[in-house]
């Protein structure tokens, strides 16, 4: 009889960067996942802490891993430490639901942090509400605006005509130009793409969001981090200054996505006593330059309900019915140290693509 593979709890190392990056090539093949600098940037120099894992192990061969990616968080003044669970992955020739349980037996027992949360494929989906019985889930949003008509209108309803595709053009540089008319940047509002200095971002990381919210760490560290450090994707921000001082950014990564040149915004993050008519001339400017710069449509996913981001998540941004998606966008929630307890009300997650290991 064969030995069973071994579970480890351990965290994540330069000494496990090879064998992830090999794991990591039997299924994606040459894709960015495997890239070794994407993964030492993804789960060693964040700045929150290193990544922590249960690898599987056949002998002295890396064969599974489920690896926690660590999440700074505040709520009510108080500090919590988050598990973002990511990169669940078994190699192909040691698939099945035995080593599958063998990995995810333990993740309501992860040393360090205060709860784990997960946004899961089709695939895994199913399994984490059946057969881990997870049962706080906060689904996410998409929210999109068509910026481009051809390839959605090639794709959605088989038209393929130039001339219909030009008409449909028109109209979209229409309805952005009046927008953006409608939407005049105020006095003393510049947009720039100079970053802000520490202490700036800093402050605005500490009043994006309220008090009450459950919030994802925004401060400089971060910033760099997940906007700027990347060695795969590449984020341009627009940082809104009123009257001299940071008011807010908005984060936007383009990348190809079923089938579409995408414009996704990554993050937005505002100073709470923003005025309005700040937040709806970037709304506006995001979607007229994504235009310009080439794209089928602008796309973001957040908790809209939280009254910080339903600022930004406005029409013409629209959410996009779940039966146009390939897969929902569940959000799993699960504490894991006694006596932590998390909002049970959407609009308390102040939740963006920032806060996931999306793009």
């Amino acid at each position: 009889m064969s030995t069973p593979p071994r579970l480890e709890f351990e965290e994540v190392g330069p000494l496990l960067i090879a064998p992830y990056v090999a794991l990591s090539r039997s299924h994606f093949g040459d894709e960015f996942p495997s890239d070794p600098d994407h993964t030492v940037w993804k789960h060693l120099a964040n700045p929150q802490g290193r990544s922590v894992a249960h690898d599987l192990y056949a002998g002295g061969t890396l064969i599974g891993r489920i690896v926690y990616q660590i999440r700074d968080f505040t709520i009510a003044g108080r500090a919590l430490r988050g598990g973002y669970l990511t990169d669940l992955l078994i190699h192909p020739e040691h698939r099945g639901l035995g080593n599958f349980l063998r990995l995810t037996k333990e993740v309501r027992r992860v040393p360090g942090v205060d709860f784990i949360y997960v946004t899961p494929n089709a695939t895994s989906g199913p399994l984490f509400r059946s057969v881990l019985r997870f049962t706080h889930n906060y689904p996410l949003h998409v929210l999109a605006c068509p910026v481009r008509s051809g390839a959605i209108l090639s794709r959605v309803l088989g038209w393929k005509s130039r001339a219909v595709a030009a008409a449909a053009d028109l109209g979209l540089r229409g309805l952005l130009g009046l927008g953006a008319l409608t939407a005049r940047p105020p006095r003393g509002l510049a947009v720039v793409e100079a970053r802000p200095s520490d202490a700036e971002l800093d402050a605005l990381g500490r009043a994006c969001a309220a008090p009450e919210d459950l919030a994802g760490r925004r401060d400089a560290r971060f910033h760099d981090w997940r906007l700027r450090d990347g060695p795969i994707f590449r984020t341009r921000v627009l940082y809104c200054r009123q009257d001299g001082a940071l008011v807010g950014y908005v984060a936007l990564r383009v990348h190809d996505y079923l089938g579409y040149r995408t414009c996704f915004l990554i993050d937005v993050c505002f100073a709470r006593d923003t005025a309005p008519a700040v937040i709806r001339h970037l709304r506006w400017r995001v979607l007229d330059e994504a235009r310009r710069d080439g794209c089928d449509i602008v796309l973001g996913i957040f908790m809209p309900e939280n009254p910080a981001l339903a600022r930004f998540c406005a029409p013409p941004l629209l959410r996009v019915p779940e039966r146009h998606l390939p897969q929902g966008v569940d959000m799993w929630v699960e504490p894991v140290t006694p006596g932590v307890v998390l909002p049970t009300d959407p609009a308390r997650y102040h939740i963006t693509l920032a806060d996931l290991d999306v793009f």
